[in-house]
């Protein structure tokens, strides 16, 4: 659990949802989509067959199947995680709407109405044709021909599926529409648009062929001129308004606008087709593939180092399951510029608040494992699972994957109540106790209640749920299930008396001493403390509770200035003590070197480190120790 160090709260000026949208683009409301009549497949199997033979020679009784459209139903959430994990260990995207279908109004959501609210609906999605389903029943929907959307073979499906046509991408767009009697072949050159000859100029490459159907592509000129640019937030993308590319951004209150890091972008071209790629370091990000009509861009809180989910209590809890996503939708070129920035939110309720919290939980985590390199400390691991909860609490990271299905005897209504501290009661506690039993999230984070907190507030507290995070991937099962145990007897840190409070006060003083120098390292004197800084601020503390949880101490045995200074303690900032600070450079690489699975109380710790340290220092240590 994290509690922040003393200091009067700032007040920040409340702003707007999202940053100025790109052109022609919009990210859709908070809503259920609606959805209008079935589309006449361009992709079919067999419209694609039917384009071909009015296209080319020879004819085909049915082309070569590139992709299957299929969807999923989960019987109950077990079901739903193993699909969902299984899906996101293989990258293929999923969506809970028909994708063959109009839509009407856009959304962020939709339910089957023939299933009920309370229950998962059908997934949908395109796989290869070699793809090695679940156990979970599946439909296959259709048979797909995925082609190029700029090649003659996908113009002419939509022109007899009815469906319209982004001609933008094409050098002889202008020329060529589908009244031409030579139409599509007239988007080539030398062919005009009164021509009678849909040849084509003979067939460009055989169907099931080794790189079919990207043979049919016809890619567009490239733009004259410098062919990259550099957009607003600083990204080098192409000039060529057909390749999908920008930017996501996280608006810190301290620092401004910073790249958000590593996250999963996926690139949706009309109905079907899709490319997976993600942001860079500096939240830049593109594709190389042009792209043509409606573009839809999914933005998903997944890397190597962390999945976030966010569970706003509403009664589709089934969704937060899914990894938290955002969508934008281009409704055509340029695609070359879009700019989505995450911007501080006050509605506990609103999905806007949940991505900026995820988006700064994502960065915490790059900026944690890069402080944690630089210290020689073990990192996270990796694969962290964390939950956003929109209700009034703390954060934690109780490592649910591994306390669940330990020996403890420990359940999910228990642990929220002990470490959380929600104050809520009936269906969302019950629910959000069957979610957590099922997805076992690593950290729990609930942010209600909090308004305007600054950046560097929140990044340390989650700075600190990774630090604890790194001692459990070091110290073991057993050993954070003990930790776990006792801080829900406790009812969170406990005081001197509780049960196991050495345990709770060594593991908890570490991780906020951890939390509070990454935090220092990344803001400096940029911070909603100034004057202070994260570092003058631990030099200022000595206990979070009497005689319980020393965060000073670390520092202390760190930093190089020998004093006989005043610290208080935070829950009473009136009970403060000289602390006798003669020691230094005990580096953090030995000291996070003796959190290991035997060592259980600061005491205990205390010794492992005068072992460290020359004779003469050893009493240094001493003193330092008893000034807590």
């Amino acid at each position: 659990m994290s509690k922040e160090l003393p200091a009067n709260e700032t007040g920040l000026n409340e702003v707007s949802l999202t940053g100025e949208p790109s052109l022609r683009s919009f990210e859709p409301p908070d809503q259920q989509m609606v959805l209008g009549q079935k589309i006449n497949n361009p992709y079919s199997v067999a419209n694609m067959t039917t384009a071909w033979n009015n296209l080319y020679d020879p004819d085909y009784v049915a082309l070569p199947a590139t992709d299957l459209y299929v969807r999923f139903l989960p019987a109950n959430l077990e079901e739903l995680k193993l699909l969902f994990d299984y899906m996101d260990s293989l990258d293929i995207d999923l969506d809970d709407y028909p994708l063959d279908y109009e839509i009407i109004q856009e959304g962020t959501w939709y339910h089957d109405p023939s299933i009920p609210e309370d229950q998962p609906t059908w997934f949908y999605t395109v796989v290869k044709p070699d793809f090695v389903f679940p156990p979970i029943q599946y439909q296959v929907l259709e048979q797909l021909v995925l082609a190029p959307y700029y090649s003659l073979l996908t113009a002419e499906a939509f022109r007899i599926t009815g469906n319209e046509y982004d001609d933008s991408g094409w050098e002889r767009g202008a020329e060529c529409h589908p009244d031409c009697p030579s139409y599509p072949c007239c988007y080539l050159p030398k062919i005009e648009c009164w021509d009678d000859n849909r040849s084509c100029n003979g067939m460009p490459c055989v169907p099931g062929s080794s790189n079919w159907p990207d043979c049919l592509e016809n890619p567009p000129p490239p733009p004259s001129g410098d062919p990259w640019v550099t957009t607003e937030c600083g990204c080098k993308v192409s000039s060529n308004p057909l390749l999908p590319s920008g930017c996501v951004q996280v608006e810190d209150t301290q620092l401004g606008p910073e790249g958000v890091r590593n996250l999963k972008v996926v690139v949706k071209d009309g109905l079907f087709k899709r490319i997976v790629t993600e942001t860079d370091e500096n939240g830049c990000w593109h594709v190389s593939k042009a792209h043509g009509g409606r573009v839809k861009i999914k933005l998903k809180f997944k890397n190597d180092l962390a999945k976030i989910r966010a569970f706003r209590g509403h009664a589709r809890f089934w969704q937060y399951a899914e990894i938290l996503k955002h969508k934008v939708i281009l409704d055509g070129p340029p695609y070359n510029n879009t700019h989505v920035l995450f911007e501080p939110n006050p509605d506990d309720d609103s999905i806007e608040k949940a991505l900026w919290y995820a988006a700064t939980g994502n960065n915490a985590i790059f900026e944690f494992h890069d402080y944690a390199a630089s210290q020689n400390i073990v990192n996270t691991g990796g694969d962290i699972d964390v939950l956003l909860v929109k209700y009034e609490g703390a954060a934690a990271a109780p490592m649910f994957d591994e306390l669940l299905n330990g020996t403890g005897g420990l359940t999910a209504g228990a642990i929220i109540a002990g470490l959380f501290q929600i104050p809520i009661l009936g269906p969302p506690l019950a629910a959000l106790s069957a979610f957590i039993s099922i997805w076992a999230p690593d950290i729990v984070y609930a942010y209600g209640q909090e308004i305007n907190r600054p950046s560097d507030r929140v990044k340390a507290i989650f700075y600190h749920e990774y630090a604890h995070a790194a001692h459990a991937n070091k110290a073991g099962n057993s050993f954070w299930l003990e930790l776990v145990t006792a801080e829900v007897q406790a009812g969170g840190h406990g005081d001197q008396n509780s049960q196991n409070a050495d345990l709770i006060s060594l593991v908890e003083s570490w991780a906020e001493h951890i939390g509070s120098l990454c935090a220092h390292e990344r803001y400096g004197n940029s911070t909603s403390y100034f004057p202070f800084t994260f570092a003058t601020l631990l030099e200022r503390t000595r206990n979070e509770s009497e005689n319980h949880v020393p965060i000073g101490l670390y520092y202390d045995l760190l930093d190089n200035d020998p004093d006989l200074s005043l610290a208080c303690d935070i829950d009473d900032p009136n009970r403060c003590g000289i602390i006798d600070d003669q020691i230094s450079d005990v580096s953090n690489t030995v000291m996070f070197s003796k959190m290991n699975s035997s060592t259980k109380s600061v005491q205990e710790f205390i010794a492992l480190i005068k072992a460290e340290v020359s004779p003469q220092d050893q009493q240094k240590v001493e003193d330092l120790f008893n000034s807590y």
